[in-house]
């Protein structure tokens, strides 16, 4: 998810995970810390989380390709 906004946001793969996060949280209305833990935080532990993560990342990228 991260790589596939990148372009959309007009960042390169070498920015810094705060600039990605500031960037999608300006461009989504969100808290850019709560963007940072959905794209880099702890990897899930179970099976629910990973379905939350997944849906999270999918919804973070909709709004992204939609702004």
């Amino acid at each position: 998810a991260r790589q596939r906004m990148l372009p959309r946001l007009g960042l390169t793969a070498g920015g810094s995970p705060q600039a990605l996060s500031q960037a999608v949280a300006d461009r989504c209305g969100l808290a850019a810390q709560s963007v940072a833990h959905t794209l880099y935080g702890p990897p899930p532990a179970t099976d629910a989380e990973l379905v939350n993560l997944a849906r999270a990342l999918d919804d973070i990228e909709r709004q992204v390709a939609q702004s």
